[in-house]
C-alpha cells in the first residue's frame, strides 16, 4: 500500500509500507503481518492452524489433511483401517488407509488396503464386527476357537472378545499436525469419546509458556537464568527457559512466579496447579483415575490410591487403600 507519511517543507526521512493494509494481500482465512514496514515486497501471510507456515510476499501454501474430509475417512474406517494424509498442499488426491495395529499390507491411496487376516478374522462375519464399528481384527492365536478381537484404530482402549472394544478418542491423531507445525508437543488431555475439543498444544523445552487448547501455544524461548547469585539488580529472567525440561520430563509445567527472583521456578501439575514444587518435580501428580458411572466393585477388590469411583457401589469384602475415595 503506498505511504500516507508526509513532512512539512522537506522529503520524508523514512517512508513506510504496510503492505497489510491493501486488500487482498493475504486470502482468507490466512493472518498478514508486514515485519519491516521500512520496505516494500516483504509482507507475510500464516496458515490459521499451522503458523509456521508462510508465504513472503504471496499466500502461504496451508496444509490441508484430507482426511478431515468426512467421506474419505470413512472409506477407511468401513474397513477398520486408519486415514493418513501428508497434509502437503501441493498433494491433494494422496490420502491413504493403512491397516490397523497387527495386521500387514501396503497402504492403499484413496482406497482401503488389502491388510493381511489370520485365523478367525479370515471369516468375514467376524472381520465385518469389528469393521462396523471402524476397529480392526485380530485372532491371537490361530490354534483356539473363539478368542478373535476388535482392536481400537487411531484411538485407545483395550481391545474386546468377540465384539466391538469401547475405544477413547485421542483427538492428536487428527490434529497434532497444528501443534507440530509450530514445534509444539499435543497432548489430549482426556481421551473418553464424551470428551471433545480438550487436546492442547504445550511448548516444548528450551521453550516456555502456557499449553493452549484446540490450537498453538504462544511459547518463547527466554534467556536462560545465570548461575545463583549472579543475577543482575534489576534483572527479569523466566529461570524456566533453562530449567523446564526438568518439569516436562515429568510431565508437569514449569512457572517462574517473579522474574526478578532468582531460584523461585517451580514444578507444578497440569491438573491441579495447587501442587507445587521449588526447583524439582512434584511427587504423586497422577491425576485421579475415574471407574465408569455404576461400577461395582468385587468382594475382595482393592481401590489404588487416589482412585476414584465415580458414582459406585462397594460390594461386601471390598476394601479401599488408604487415598482411595468413593464418590
Amino acid at each position: 500500500a503506498p505511504s500516507t507519511d508526509t513532512a512539512v517543507g522537506a522529503p520524508v526521512p523514512a517512508c513506510t509500507y504496510d503492505e497489510c493494509a491493501a486488500p487482498g494481500a493475504c486470502p482468507e482465512p490466512q493472518r498478514c503481518t508486514d515485519p519491516h514496514v521500512e520496505s516494500p515486497g516483504n509482507w507475510e501471510c500464516a496458515c490459521p492452524l499451522s503458523p509456521g507456515v508462510r508465504g513472503v510476499g504471496e499466500a502461504a501454501a496451508c496444509p490441508v489433511d484430507e482426511c478431515a474430509d468426512a467421506g474419505n475417512a470413512r472409506v477407511c474406517q468401513a474397513a477398520g483401517q486408519l486415514c493418513v494424509d501428508d497434509g502437503r498442499a501441493d498433494g491433494l488426491g494422496n490420502w491413504e488407509c493403512h491397516c490397523g495395529p497387527l495386521a500387514d499390507g501396503a497402504p492403499g491411496v484413496t482406497r482401503a488396503a488389502a491388510c493381511s487376516t489370520r485365523g478367525e478374522c479370515g471369516d468375514d462375519a467376524h472381520a465385518a464386527v469389528c469393521a462396523g464399528a471402524g476397529q480392526a481384527c485380530f485372532d491371537p492365536d490361530v490354534a483356539a476357537e473363539g478368542d478373535w478381537v476388535c482392536v481400537c484404530v487411531g484411538s485407545v482402549g483395550e481391545p474386546a472378545v468377540g465384539k466391538p472394544a469401547t475405544c477413547g478418542i485421542d483427538e492428536c491423531v487428527a490434529n497434532g499436525r497444528v501443534c507440530a507445525a509450530a514445534d509444539q508437543e499435543c497432548r489430549d488431555a482426556d481421551t473418553s469419546p464424551l470428551s471433545a475439543g480438550d487436546w492442547a498444544c504445550h511448548c516444548v523445552a528450551p521453550q516456555t509458556g502456557t499449553h493452549a487448547v484446540a490450537g498453538p501455544a504462544a511459547c518463547a524461548e527466554v534467556t536462560p537464568v545465570p548461575a545463583a547469585g549472579t543475577q543482575a539488580p534489576g534483572a527479569r529472567v523466566d529461570e524456566c527457559g533453562a530449567n523446564g525440561l526438568t518439569c516436562t520430563q515429568a510431565e508437569q509445567q514449569c512457572v517462574d512466579p517473579d522474574f526478578g527472583v532468582a531460584g523461585d521456578w517451580q514444578c507444578r501439575c497440569w491438573r491441579d496447579a495447587s501442587k507445587a514444587s521449588v526447583r524439582a518435580p512434584v511427587p504423586g501428580c497422577a491425576d485421579p483415575t475415574p471407574a465408569p458411572a455404576g461400577t461395582t466393585l468385587a468382594p475382595g477388590a482393592t481401590l489404588a490410591p487416589g482412585a476414584t469411583a465415580v458414582p459406585g457401589t462397594m460390594a461386601p469384602g471390598t476394601t479401599m487403600a488408604p487415598g482411595a475415595t468413593l464418590a
